[in-house]
């Protein structure tokens, strides 16, 4: 009778625990069927997602069939340093396929992407640090065709082994966008974290030349600065695209995401007014062969592939500019040290909007020098 009774008990407790179990998953499943939707809903030609997939949607929708000069491919850099008005104004029709958080490793996808799209050009952005970083981050959100292009340029068996990891974790999309969960819960939270009792005042300091930096005068000649500057806009100043979203994260950051794939930074913030030493070590092997892949990729779909040295902030040291030009199979347009004033960063790694008007227009000209 007792051995009845354990054994009734024990079934209980399995059931009980496979019902949680159950009901676990079922919560999985909705919350990633939920997050699937919303991301349909936000893809359209005017808003995109953030993440590789969902952007090269935008694109194809935002371009509407017509064959797009350049598409830019990189990382935050990209998206806020392109102005793709500068360009259309050059008489180029282009997208900006910039995502933040995106490297090397998250390239083959966009890309690829890219060049199905079938641009005369497909302009990777990268910095001049990276062909010497003997490490290649693990990216956060990598496709199927990013792990491919990883094992077919034979890349180290951690980075092979921890990317394929995150790939399997990314299956479940609640993990995929756990990013872009956090950006969109985090201003709620901030709103509703009210402190027990009053900060104390702090005495306003000085403005010094890390804060509301003067941008380029209106007019102003491409690559140039002029002597004279105006006030970097405020959130609700005129910019040269249509936001469709406005956040500013939690150092004060103000940024416009556009409805054509631009991504603006107003103001400046931690510009230290440092140099940023550099010296050059070489190449580093793995980061090159899965560079000349996606230059490869590229071309045997028939766009022109070409790599842009983005601005370095601050950059002391050499590097060997002909020895990357010989290495890279495709043409290199050199920007590392493209002189940008303090004033014209939002920080030591992003332009901001008078920054990004500055290059995209010695960029266009850049661009007006290589054959169409």
């Amino acid at each position: 009778m007792l051995r009845n009774s354990s054994t009734s008990n024990s079934r209980r407790k399995a059931r009980r625990w496979a019902l949680l179990l159950g009901l676990v998953l079922l919560g999985l499943l909705l919350a990633d069927a939920a997050l699937l939707l919303y991301a349909r809903h936000r893809i359209s030609p005017n808003s995109y997602v953030e993440d590789a997939p969902s952007k090269a949607e935008h694109m194809r929708l935002r371009l509407g069939g017509k064959r797009p000069d350049i598409v830019f491919v990189g990382s935050s850099r990209t998206l806020h340093h392109i102005s793709s008005a500068v360009f259309e104004q050059a008489g180029w029709t282009v997208y900006n396929y910039g995502i933040s958080g995106h490297q090397i490793v998250n390239y083959p996808f966009m890309a690829g992407a890219a060049a199905d799209l079938k641009p005369t050009y497909v302009a990777l952005g990268v910095t001049i640090s990276a062909f010497a970083n003997p490490d290649i981050a693990v990216p956060s959100r990598p496709t199927l065709a990013d792990l491919k292009a990883l094992y077919a340029t034979g890349q180290p068996l951690g980075l092979l082994a921890a990317t394929t990891g995150k790939w399997l974790a990314n299956l479940h999309l609640l993990n995929y966008y756990s990013q872009v969960v956090n950006l969109r819960l985090r201003p709620l939270f901030e709103r509703l974290d009210v402190p027990l009792a009053p900060e104390p005042r702090r005495p306003a300091k000085p403005v010094d030349q890390g804060e509301r930096r003067a941008a380029p005068a209106p007019g102003a000649a491409a690559g140039t600065l002029p002597a004279q500057a105006a006030p970097v806009p405020a959130p609700g100043d005129p910019c040269d695209c249509t936001p469709f979203e406005r956040l500013t994260d939690k150092a004060g950051m103000r940024i416009v995401k556009c409805t054509n794939g631009d991504a603006i930074l107003f103001g400046s913030f931690w510009v230290d007014g440092k140099d940023r030493s550099f010296t050059w070590k070489g190449f580093h092997e793995p980061y090159l062969a899965l560079l000349n892949h996606c230059l490869d990729l590229i071309r045997a779909r028939g766009a022109r592939p070409v790599v842009i040295l983005e601005p370095f902030h601050r950059l002391r040291g050499d590097y060997d500019l002909a020895a990357i030009r010989k290495a890279v199979r495709a043409p290199v347009l050199d920007f590392t040290r493209f002189p940008l004033p303090d004033a014209l960063w939002a920080d030591p790694g992003h332009l901001n909007n008078a920054g990004r008007l500055v290059f995209s227009r010695a960029l266009a000209e850049a661009f007006a020098a290589l054959p169409r």
